[in-house]
């Protein structure tokens, strides 16, 4: 069940940035080790720069979830691509309503994304399939991730 009351879905500003990192950097810790490895996990978070946010803000599409003043997710993309899709990890149902937001709100019907391996079948229920399994490199080590598509 989706836990709705009290959020709202807003655009990203810029001073989100340090908001957006936590929740970034929490929902990665989160990713259970059967997934990822610790090393792995360190090696993703520390690939995006918190000062990196306002850029990446200004750049893509970007909506965040909104709970008693507090950042709980957020979701990004850019024309048919979908970039980011983060949220806390004790925020129940915040990635669904952030995929339909973002569903709803982009104007192309096909869409792709990359995603981890842990966020796979989230994605499957919004329609998406896997077209092929990728290899990552960041800090020098390897993350796999699944290339996945959608169409209208």
């Amino acid at each position: 069940m989706e836990a709705t009351t009290g959020l709202t879905i807003r655009s990203a500003d810029v001073a989100d940035g340090p908001a957006l990192h936590h929740v970034f950097v929490s929902s990665i810790r989160e990713i259970d080790e059967t997934f990822y490895s610790s090393e792995q996990k360190l090696a993703w978070e520390a690939a995006v720069s918190p000062d990196s946010w306002p850029t990446r803000i200004l750049e893509l599409t970007f909506f965040v979830a909104v709970r008693d003043g507090e950042i709980v997710g957020f979701i990004s993309w850019q024309r048919s691509e979908i970039e980011h899709v983060y949220a806390l990890p004790n925020q129940t149902g915040i990635g669904s309503i952030l995929m339909r937001h973002a569903i709803a709100s982009m104007p192309v019907g096909d869409l792709a994304l990359t995603s981890s391996l842990n966020a796979e079948r989230f994605y499957q229920k919004f329609g998406f399939w896997s077209v092929e399994a990728l290899l990552k490199v960041r800090r020098g080590v390897e993350i796999p991730c699944i290339r996945m598509r959608r169409t209208a």
